[in-house]
């Protein structure tokens, strides 16, 4: 559970270095969770957290952007960077999350 508590915090700390509302207290949240959570609740955890990676209003619907008030210069490659670095993030959370649902019971 390591490497997933570790992406909770990196896509926190990225969304909150853009300023982004919302999310970062969520993924804190969800990071510290872990430490109180019981063993048979961990699946409907990560089903949580998948559901929150994809489809409106997720974080990977996010686009840091000026325009959105986040805290970024109107620079392309800046802009550019910080929206690639959040969906790389995003992608390594959904592959541990697929791989940690396939070793638990159903």
């Amino acid at each position: 559970m390591n490497s997933y508590r570790t992406l909770l915090k990196q896509i926190r700390d990225h969304l909150k270095r853009y300023g982004v509302p919302g999310w970062p207290a969520r993924l804190d949240k969800w990071a510290r969770e872990l430490d109180q959570l019981d063993p048979g609740k961990l699946r409907a955890h990560l089903l949580r957290t998948r559901k929150s990676l994809g489809g409106m209003g997720s974080i990977g619907d996010i686009v840091i952007c000026p325009e959105a008030r986040h805290n970024i210069p109107k620079d392309e490659l800046a802009i550019k960077t910080a929206n690639d670095t959040l969906l790389a993030l995003v992608g390594k959370l959904d592959a541990e999350v697929t791989r940690w649902l396939s070793t638990l019971p159903n």
